[in-house]
């Protein structure tokens, strides 16, 4: 997974919070795969299922600063982004008896929702601010994981796409740690 964001931002201060709001765009790229060894009395196999998103649209985000002491400072910020783009799904299994490989494409509306709480050091260099943070970090990537039914719907048509609800979002969460120049 890997995401580029374009946004313009402004700064502002409300009582002791330090404020910057951004709005832009974003392009991410998804992929997962799954693939499983099947053995049972009478059958073994192998199965394959990839499934990979790309596409972009806008997001905007907040963040929030509560300056302590000595440069330290609690942070938080929040980000929201809709999506639009291409999902492909990929199935693939073989048997001793039967080899099936299918691919279907379809466009997809991508909600994420971000989240980090931390804490953050800073200090001036030059015309700069240098600044180090670490925290928690939830990231929610709804309908990522939207999955073709590979033997077709019950109406004789194409392929049809239901969404399973363990697969359907992906959910991240874990510590991050940042290091950067502001100007």
């Amino acid at each position: 997974m890997y995401t580029i964001d374009l946004e313009l931002t402004q700064r502002s201060v409300w009582g002791r919070f330090l404020f910057n709001f951004a709005a832009g765009g974003r392009y991410a790229e998804f992929g997962t795969a799954l693939n499983a060894n099947l053995s049972a009395p009478g059958l073994t196999g192998t199965g394959f299922l990839g499934l990979n998103f790309a596409g972009g649209g806008p997001t905007l985000a907040v963040e929030a600063w509560r300056p302590l002491i000595g440069g330290f400072a609690f942070y938080g910020n929040g980000r929201a982004s809709l999506l639009y783009g291409n999902s492909t799904a990929t199935f693939a299994s073989t048997t001793v008896n039967e080899a099936v490989a299918r691919q279907f494409a379809q466009s997809t509306l991508l909600p994420i929702i971000e989240m980090q709480l931390g804490v953050q050091w800073t200090t001036l260099v030059g015309g700069a601010t240098f600044f180090v943070r670490t925290g928690a970090e939830a990231q929610l990537w709804n309908n990522v994981g939207q999955l073709p039914n590979p033997f077709g719907n019950n109406n004789g048509g194409g392929p049809d796409f239901v969404q399973f609800s363990n697969l359907g979002n992906v959910g991240f969460f874990g510590v991050t740690a940042t290091a950067g120049f502001a100007y």
